[in-house]
């Protein structure tokens, strides 16, 4: 009976954990803007580690495969006053413009 409890409880972590790993990752592609300028590269998946149960569980992390996706898409970046903001929508539909603060690097 034991043993059935734990396997309950390896699905019950299992399944949130695989979930949450399964979020798009940003990243700078896909027409994404950032302190180079906008990046209409190809979004790719990428490998990422998910944790099913802690360390001293023996379980070891899955490994599963995220799309990544634009973070600041240039289609939501506008250009005032030599600012740089990014409008993004709220839970109510409210616009939120907040200022982008992105470090420029010289290559």
């Amino acid at each position: 009976m034991k043993r059935v409890w734990i396997a309950v409880l390896m699905v019950m972590l299992a399944v949130p954990a695989t979930a949450f790993a399964q979020a798009p990752v940003a990243a700078w592609c896909g027409g994404s803007y950032g302190a180079q300028g906008t990046n209409y590269g190809e979004c790719v998946l990428i490998e990422r580690d998910a944790q099913v149960a802690g360390s001293g569980s023996g379980v070891k992390p899955q490994v599963v495969k995220v799309q990544t996706a634009p973070e600041y898409p240039s289609s939501m970046v506008t250009f005032e006053n030599g600012r740089v903001y990014f409008t993004t929508t709220d839970a109510t539909g409210k616009d939120i413009k907040r200022e982008l603060n992105l470090p420029w690097a010289v290559q």
